[in-house]
Order: structure tokens, then sequence, then C-alpha cells
């Protein structure tokens, strides 16, 4: 008894799960890109992002990964370093802490890095193509992430 009671409960909430509408979060903007930290083990770099969310519910993002290019200079693979909660009918900032390890740069990445730094550029050009892992009520999702633009570049 208890167990068909289980059963028709989980089915009851998977049912209703079934039901939500779900409409595409989107990042409508990049505003920043900071250099956090560079050494000889990691890249950490914190963004500024707006997000929309145009659903009713809470989406926390669970995984990410991200192939980074800046001023058409590839950089390596980067992801978001921790759970970013986007909060439902909301269209706002977050900052993003963005992680690389050295296994994740490419060969030339610190002295392509320490060259676009170095060139005293007020704003930088850069691209990303990857995917992130969303998580909202019972269900996960998958989304491809591919944005490019130009934007300040603050150091440190």
């Amino acid at each position: 008894m208890r167990l068909s009671k289980f059963i028709l409960g989980l089915l009851f909430m998977l049912s209703l799960s079934a039901c939500v509408n779900y409409e595409e979060v989107e990042i409508t903007d990049i505003k920043s890109i900071r250099l956090v930290e560079l050494t000889d083990r990691e890249l950490q770099v914190e963004t500024e992002v707006e997000i929309e969310n145009p659903n009713s519910f809470e989406i926390t993002v669970v995984e990410s990964s991200f192939r980074v290019t800046v001023e058409d200079k590839a950089i390596g693979t980067a992801s978001i370093l921790d759970q970013v909660s986007v909060a439902g009918n909301s269209k706002k900032y977050y900052k993003l802490l963005l992680n690389s390890s050295l296994e994740d740069l490419e060969q030339n990445a610190m002295t392509n890095l320490l060259a676009i730094t170095a060139s005293g550029k007020d704003n930088i050009k850069f691209k990303i193509d990857g995917y992130i892992i969303g998580k909202a009520l019972f269900n996960k999702r998958k989304v491809q992430i591919s944005r490019e633009g130009e934007v300040p570049l603050k150091l440190f």
C-alpha cells in the first residue's frame, strides 16, 4: 500500500513537471570582463552578464563549458566556478567567475593574454561557444551558447 502511494505521488509530480511551459533563458548583454587571477596553475576571470529568465520559476546553472577566444586568439576552455541561481521573471546582471585550469588553456594562451593586456586597449573582442546546463524544478536542460562582442577589459 505504501509503495503504491509513493508511485502514484511520483507519477503525479512527473505529470505536473511535464505541464510546465519552459521559455528560453537568454544572455542579453555582457557588460565587462575582469582578470581576477593569473597563475601558473589557473586563470580566473569575472564577467558581468545580463540574464533574462522569462519563466515564473528559478533556474540554477549546475554545469557549463565554453571555448573562449579573445581578439581572435584562442584562449582555451572555461567553466562557471559556482552555481548561479537566476530568479524567475527577471532580467538582471550577475557576476560570474569563470575558471580555466592550466590544462584547459591553449599552448600560447598566457602569451596572448599578456599581449592583449599590454596593448592598452580599453575594449576587447571576445567570442564564447559552449553549453550551460540549467536545472529547474525536476528537469535539467542543456543549452548551447554562442556569443561574441566587444566589452571593456578591467585588469585585476
